[in-house]
């Protein structure tokens, strides 16, 4: 089995504090960095700890918020969108082959 290729076009972590503000972190060079690690099951959080999968525990842009992760990557050349509230789970390796030909 061939290893996937990732590219990440765009990340980011934070919340929606209200209608007008939201506070987030471009954490686009931090995702790349842990695709290129190898890690592909990523817990999402501001300091939790996941023994199961690899922690990304960014900073915390807004404190006392719930923050949500989403981002933009490119799997071997197909763009795919993750998302996932704090404290979640993304499997990036759990992506839909194209079977089409």
């Amino acid at each position: 089995m061939t290893q996937s290729i990732y590219m990440v076009r765009s990340a980011f972590w934070g919340a929606a504090i209200s209608a007008s503000k939201n506070s987030t972190l471009d954490v686009t060079a931090e995702l790349q960095d842990i695709l290129d690690q190898g890690h592909t099951q990523i817990f999402f959080s501001n300091g939790g700890i996941s023994k199961q999968y690899f922690n990304a525990a960014f900073a915390d842009p807004a404190p006392g918020h719930t923050k949500g992760f989403g981002c933009a990557v490119l799997v071997n050349g197909e763009e795919f969108c993750f998302a996932c509230a704090e404290g979640g789970t993304i499997d990036f390796a759990g992506v839909p082959n194209n079977t089409s030909a």
